[in-house]
């Protein structure tokens, strides 16, 4: 159990993910995992839809946003690694991850009066807030 100290002034979970830790964890990735990213497979056609693609994006530009100093997920391409990896090695794992997206969007739809793709930094943090406190 973490001190509360340790956590930044926002933080008050146990397990509580920061960007740096996000960050400082990339450097854990295998070259050979870098090596076979979806670029490789680049003429395939997408598994996600374009409305799943975007509440993913959606999705995971909450977790890495695009600030000052480096540009988002989405915008380094974590949706097309992660639709690459669903054609391939995780393909069993498609509908879980498409029942979560629309179950996620769903819930952004019925709390904020909005789908997740379209909601204003704020209002994304009231969703996420309010989605893990009924986890």
């Amino acid at each position: 159990m973490r001190n509360n100290q340790d956590l930044p002034p926002n933080a008050d979970r146990e397990g509580y993910l920061t960007r740096r830790t996000v960050l400082a964890s990339a450097a854990f990735i295998p070259i050979a995992a870098i090596a076979t990213t979806p670029q490789a497979r680049a003429q395939a056609a997408p598994v996600l839809s374009a409305d799943q693609r975007k509440i993913l994006a959606a999705f995971v530009d909450r977790i890495i946003p695009r600030d000052e100093l480096s540009p988002s997920a989405s915008e380094c391409g974590v949706v097309d690694y992660i639709d690459g990896c669903l054609a391939d090695f995780i393909a069993a794992e498609k509908p879980s991850i498409v029942n979560g997206l629309a179950a996620t969007d769903a819930f952004a739809r019925s709390s904020q009066g909005s789908v997740l793709a379209e909601l204003s930094a704020d209002r994304s943090e009231e969703h996420t807030s309010e989605l893990q406190s009924r986890l």
